[in-house]
């Protein structure tokens, strides 16, 4: 979806100014997840049969921080978990609004609402398309709107988007975590910094956006 928005900046010139795009609004969404075995890709080996392999993980996550972006495309249908949050809105997009930046940074908080072993976070795309005077809505992601704890499914038909925390952690309800994540529409890519808060009194922010990168990454810097 990124991607294809760079693509449709590049035409925009060369297209009537009557020009509508369908679909007419896409939403990037998430949920924190406990997912069953998909973190392991990312944990740490440890020590095994009494080999510490401590070297060998800070190797690898010193490549995975340089080489890989924090948020990865994974057929989630695969992989069972368990939602521990409400959806949340990362961004909507107006698809008929020119980009005003090659990138878009954008933070906020999300609170659990059930308590688990917090592992990962999932994002998909939800669009909007304008039928017989309605939305029709198209999802990327969940199968259905489940309940807090419980299973999802996924739609198989396309690839989610997934952090995966390299060291998971346990979650109570109303425990919040905070993102921050940055959207570049020319690598098609999207990356993230995210930090689990102590307490959980009050509501869970909005996200907040800026056209300007973290101060401490350049638009193509992946965030860890």
């Amino acid at each position: 979806m990124l991607i294809l928005l760079s693509y449709v900046e590049h035409l925009r010139p060369h297209l009537s100014p009557n020009f509508k795009m369908v679909p007419w609004e896409a939403r990037i969404k998430g949920c924190l997840m406990e997912f069953d075995d998909l973190w392991k890709i990312r944990a740490p080996v440890g020590t095994v049969e009494g080999v510490t392999l401590d070297k060998f993980d800070e190797l690898m996550e010193s490549a995975m921080a340089k080489a890989d972006s924090s948020i990865e495309p994974q057929p989630l249908w695969e992989y069972p978990g368990r939602i521990l949050s409400d959806v949340f809105t990362v961004h909507i997009f107006d698809l008929d609004r020119p980009l005003v930046k090659d990138f878009l940074s954008v933070s906020g908080t999300v609170e659990a609402v059930t308590g688990g072993k917090y592992n990962g976070i999932a994002f998909w795309v939800e669009y909007s398309f304008p039928l017989d005077g309605t939305d029709m809505v198209w999802t990327t992601g969940l199968d259905g709107l489940p309940q807090a704890g419980e299973y999802v499914r996924w739609n198989p038909y396309h690839r989610q988007g997934v952090y995966l925390a390299r060291h998971g952690s346990d979650i109570a309800r109303g425990e919040k975590l905070s993102y921050e994540c940055l959207i570049d529409y020319e690598s098609g890519e999207m990356s993230g910094k995210f930090t689990l808060l102590s307490g959980g009194d009050g509501q869970p922010t909005p996200p907040s956006e800026t056209t300007k990168p973290p101060a401490s990454a350049s638009a193509s810097d992946t965030l860890q």
